[in-house]
């Protein structure tokens, strides 16, 4: 009967041509993992670049929101105050005017009655 054979590690031999091909082999390899590896940390070094751009724009978008919210409350104030202004020159006005019509429209009626030749003394 014969003796089996364990398989190990010494029964694996290979010529220097096979080895010096697996080496070519591995270094290709591993010279390709490498430029990826390269590449995907240049990926990464740009993501951050422009996620730190992004973050500084969103902060300044923040920050004209903000501004832009200040303005129109100070625009609705105002409106407020010249509703209010206008609403005031308009009681003026009409108040002026009736102030001014009463004692005219009197004035006016004695110089029609004064004009009246027909005028008795009663």
């Amino acid at each position: 009967m014969a003796a089996k054979m364990k398989p190990s590690i010494t029964a694996l031999k290979l010529s220097e041509s096979e080895v010096m091909k697996l080496m070519q082999e591995f270094e290709a390899q591993w010279l390709k993992l490498k430029l990826q590896n390269n590449e995907l940390v240049i990926q990464n070094d740009e993501k951050e670049k422009r996620a730190a751009e992004l973050i500084v724009a969103n902060k300044e978008l923040a920050f004209q929101n903000d501004e832009k919210e200040k303005r129109e409350d100070q625009l609705i104030i105002a409106k407020k105050h010249a509703e209010e202004s206008d609403h005031l020159k308009t009681s003026f006005l009409n108040n002026i005017s009736h102030e001014i019509r009463t004692p005219f429209n009197g004035i006016l009626g004695f110089l029609s009655l004064i004009q009246e030749e027909d005028l008795t003394g009663s």
